[in-house]
């Protein structure tokens, strides 16, 4: 009984990070595709099992279709929302001043020139 759970688990977490990188080198938008359908065809499957083994199939399978969905759905969503421009980084020569430099450059009472 332990393992109906557990297996979708374990399938998932050991398939995540090939999944990702096949997702990478094959596009996101496909993988995305086939783990959706890989995904819904077993939870249908595993709804209708008629035993424990056919159960535990259709979960392990499920793991896989999970593991390609879930790298493939965060890269479209960095995508699709990218961060605002006000949140980017300064380009220029503002950007990498340390504040003690800057501080010094202004002539402010905590710089060490007198």
């Amino acid at each position: 009984m332990l393992w109906i759970v557990d297996l979708y688990a374990v399938v998932f977490a050991g398939l995540l990070l090939p999944a990702g990188a096949l997702g990478d080198k094959f596009g996101r938008r496909g993988a995305l595709q086939f783990g959706l359908a890989v995904f819904a065809g077993a939870s249908v499957l595993a709804a209708t099992a008629g035993s424990p083994n056919q159960l535990l199939v259709w979960r392990g399978v499920m793991g896989v279709g999970a593991a390609f969905i879930m790298p493939s759905t965060l890269s479209l969503l960095t995508s699709v929302f990218p961060p605002p421009r006000e949140t980017r980084p300064e380009s220029g020569p503002q950007s990498t001043t340390p504040p003690a430099k800057s501080a010094a450059r202004s002539g402010s009472p905590c710089s060490d020139r007198s």
